[in-house]
């Protein structure tokens, strides 16, 4: 957990982690330099099971977030928001889940949204099958998030040893898709992403949150990552193919007419050598449609 000002729920989330039903675990809590009272919070908090870490500065989240990756111990790591809620048998759901499936690298849950007040919003409802969520993923964090909401997450040791950390380049961007930009490059490792059926975190929407802000930066950086990717799977295309399909991908405009009219094309031979690439066989051509669909 990483926490900037976050006084007034984290006493709720740090709580929610204590109460797990399954009980060995180390739980580092990053403080990126907060100035209200979030300082005070941590220090009553008793169990010897979490470790404080006070950042002397604010570097970023993705560089607090690589801070307490830095500091894990052991084979799992999950992740939970300062504002976020885990209900008790989360990490027992988890835990038996990844046991009981080795060729899973990161298992995730559904989610109840709740607002500031605690009251529920709505329902975060993701596909489950390890193969339909590689597929969602192929397409943006509008579609990826909708399969991999991060704060839900158990992921593996090995995929942080392998496809690296967050990106410490774009800490201090607000509202920088560092989830998103991680998936993409354990996904293009060949790591594996489900998710469990089951409410297992409570999501807080907040309208200051970092996501709400700074969306055309936000837009430019996924398309970025986007590009990345696209480059990755099909290094054949020309530059102005790969940004008409980037764009596309992260349903911005597109530049003409005859941009419009081949990106359709140019996305069936992404997802073909995305598909190819992944190993996946199941549901292929019913979400290439609804891609196609969504666009």
């Amino acid at each position: 957990m990483t926490v900037y000002d976050g006084e007034r729920f984290l006493m709720e989330a740090i709580q929610s982690i204590l109460d797990q039903t399954y009980s060995d675990f180390e739980f580092i809590i990053v403080d990126n330099h907060s100035t209200d009272g979030t300082l005070s919070i941590l220090e009553k908090v008793d169990d010897s099971r979490v470790t404080i870490i006070r950042n002397p500065e604010n570097v970023g989240q993705s560089t607090a977030l690589n801070i307490g990756l830095d500091h894990c111990r052991g084979e799992l790591r999950a992740r939970l928001d300062a504002d976020d809620i885990a209900l008790k048998n989360r990490f027992e759901r988890q835990v038996d889940y990844l046991s009981k499936n080795p060729e899973i690298d990161v298992v995730g849950s559904w989610a109840r949204c709740i607002n500031e007040n605690g009251r529920y919003v709505r329902s975060f409802k993701a596909p489950c099958k390890s193969g339909e969520v590689m597929l969602y993923m192929a397409g943006s964090p509008e579609l990826s998030w909708g399969c991999t909401l991060h704060p839900t997450l158990m992921i593996r040791r090995h995929c942080f040893v392998n496809a690296g950390s967050y990106n410490d380049e774009n800490s201090s961007k607000i509202g920088y898709p560092q989830d998103y930009e991680l998936w993409s490059r354990m996904i293009m490792e060949g790591f594996v992403f489900a998710n469990i059926g089951e409410y297992l975190v409570q999501y807080r929407l907040l309208s200051s949150s970092q996501s709400s802000r700074n969306k055309s930066q936000v837009t430019a950086d996924r398309l970025a990552i986007s590009l990345k990717k696209i480059e990755f799977y099909c290094p054949d295309l020309k530059p102005d193919e790969a940004v008409d399909l980037a764009n596309m991908l992260e349903f911005t405009a597109q530049q003409s007419s005859l941009s419009g009219n081949r990106v359709f094309d140019l996305f069936d031979h992404y997802y073909d050598r995305y598909v190819a690439h992944s190993g996946l066989a199941d549901n292929i051509e019913q979400i290439r449609r609804l891609f196609k669909l969504y666009y």
